[in-house]
């Protein structure tokens, strides 16, 4: 065989094997940004844990009875006991028993816990996918960016379109600091209303949230918003948990739960 025939045949072998071992990488990848979307949304959830979380609900456009809404969440949680308090609901939680309070209907409800109260409690917090990433893969398209020179950022994207238009169903994103602590997650969920006096066919709403489907009429893309702005997060040894079970029941005489002072005219409701 003449040399540069030699020389080609290598240069075409080595290519081949360059292509494969890059597929092969590609395959062996292809759910990394899946996999790191779930470890960030997954990192600040150790013990001991104390954080606090602004929530955010919004539907774009607003509608009449639906504008925006924030509700602060803060966290203190540590193995053996813990306190979570959302607005005016407060979850406190011990090793045998979670009380879930609702202070604007003055109203406890007990449950009967068994170990692993707290990591139940954790993944109850933010609102994001919690499929396998084979199923994520299969559902969302993932890209990842750069944002100011600090934060990375990772968005899932549906591979389903809303119908009439070029947007995904849903979208979640994470945005997170070099620690690979979240600073922001955001999800979208989109949907097609029919456009009536009660969604509001009047010039008001933005062209951009008109869509026409033939044979079927003009709708309103209503997207509905939820935002988690990660305002701390620590996870420091000794960490002070403010409320206890005893601050808002305690056992009278006949070892029966009933509320404790301050908390007389609150309800009791037992689950098993």
């Amino acid at each position: 065989m003449k040399y540069k025939q030699y020389l080609a045949y290598s240069l075409l072998a080595a290519a081949l094997l360059l292509a494969g071992h890059a597929g092969a990488q590609r395959k062996k990848d292809s759910l990394a940004l899946y996999r790191e979307f779930v470890a960030v949304s997954k990192n600040y959830q150790q013990l001991p844990l104390q954080a606090r979380i602004l929530f955010r609900k919004s539907t774009v456009p607003h509608l009449a009875g639906k504008g925006s809404e924030s509700t602060l969440a803060e966290f203190y949680l540590q193995k053996g006991d813990g306190y979570i308090k959302f607005g005016e609901l407060e979850q406190v939680v011990n090793d045998s028993l979670m009380l879930l309070v609702n202070n604007r209907m003055k109203m406890f409800m007990l449950v009967k816990q068994e170990a692993g109260t707290m990591d139940k409690s954790l993944t109850m917090f933010p609102g994001l996918p919690k499929a396998s990433l084979e199923a994520m893969g299969k559902k969302y398209l993932a890209e990842k960016q750069v944002v100011n020179d600090v934060d990375t950022l990772i968005k899932l994207s549906t591979r389903k379109l809303l119908q009439g238009t070029d947007k995904p169903l849903e979208e979640v994103e994470i945005r997170y600091s070099g620690s690979m602590n979240p600073v922001v997650a955001r999800t979208v969920k989109r949907k097609l209303l029919p456009l009536t006096d009660t969604t509001g066919a009047s010039k008001d709403i933005p062209n951009a949230n008109r869509v026409h489907i033939d044979m079927s009429g003009d709708y309103l893309l209503s997207e509905e918003v939820n935002e988690y702005l990660f305002q701390y997060i620590a996870h420091a040894e000794g960490i002070v948990v403010p409320v206890t079970l005893s601050n808002r029941l305690v056992k009278n005489a006949a070892g029966e739960w009933v509320p404790a002072k301050g908390y007389e005219g609150y309800s009791i409701r037992r689950q098993q």
